[in-house]
């Protein structure tokens, strides 16, 4: 089809689809076959321009999918291409879209983050996190906002994505004071840690500081790129600027030099 051989293209895609309902009535299929049956017939349907038979299949695909965002992206991505080809409109394969990732910065408790608003401000993650159907979240774990994040994502099955600026310990000293054992449980929990240095001898700690939100902002784009899905910013945030090099200001400003969406959650007591 792509290169400009539509008949034969056709001609194939006609047997893949009459090949893939026939094996629908076969044996049984565990659920990661079952979804790459679908999204084949799917495929082959759009090739022929049965968008609307295209489209119960690509619902079909997906509610089979057992998860593997991967397999969706890989998918997406191909099923674009014939889109394009075709003048379809896009938007049919959008039923394929992985959960989006995050990537989540916030106040400590403090001057700026009163513990008073923890409870609202936990809703309100748990809220918008739902409301981007956040799959995947990376960030670091300071006691505040940061670990009302991290633990709200566990709650709703989403993969955790810690970054810290140097070594846990060190920054257990720094950044975390008197939600120690939440601190611990997060970490344990957490689907990869990830340090920006293991070497926190410099006295610039606020240089080290920025560069883990940098690297957090960093993995995250490329954690959505792979699964072309969407990446979305999370900040607990006064919407005051950032005191020095690092803070909730300064990764809202780098987030948003590349143009890139930030869905603030106020503190207001």
């Amino acid at each position: 089809l792509l290169a400009g051989d539509r008949a034969r293209a056709e001609q194939l895609a006609e047997r893949a689809l009459h090949q893939a309902h026939r094996e629908t009535s076969a044996d049984p299929l565990d659920p990661l076959d079952r979804y790459w049956q679908a999204a084949t017939a799917a495929e082959a349907a759009l090739v022929l321009g049965r968008t609307d038979e295209a489209r119960d299949l690509l619902a079909t695909a997906r509610q089979a999918n057992p998860g593997d965002h991967a397999a969706l992206a890989s998918t997406r991505k191909q099923l674009a291409l014939v889109c394009a080809a075709r003048g379809v409109d896009p938007e049919l394969i959008e039923v394929l879209r992985p959960p989006s990732v995050v990537h989540f910065a916030g106040h400590m408790i403090g001057d700026r983050f009163h513990a008073s608003s923890e409870p609202r401000i936990a809703s309100e993650i748990a809220r918008k996190l739902a409301e981007h159907d956040a799959g995947y979240g990376f960030g670091s774990l300071a006691s505040g906002a940061d670990l009302l994040f991290a633990e709200q994502l566990l709650a709703r099955g989403a993969e955790l994505h810690v970054v810290l600026p140097f070594d846990a310990e060190h920054f257990l000293r720094t950044s975390v004071v008197g939600w120690e054992d939440r601190f611990r449980a997060c970490l344990a929990r957490a689907s990869s840690i990830t340090h920006g240095t293991l070497d926190a001898s410099t006295e610039d700690t606020d240089a080290l500081f920025a560069y883990g939100g940098q690297l957090a902002m960093g993995l995250a784009l490329l954690r959505a790129g792979f699964l072309a899905t969407t990446a979305v910013q999370l900040a607990v945030w006064d919407g005051k600027p950032a005191r020095g090099l690092a803070g909730t200001g300064a990764d809202v400003a780098t987030w948003r030099k590349r143009g890139l969406p930030t869905d603030v959650i106020h503190i207001t007591d």
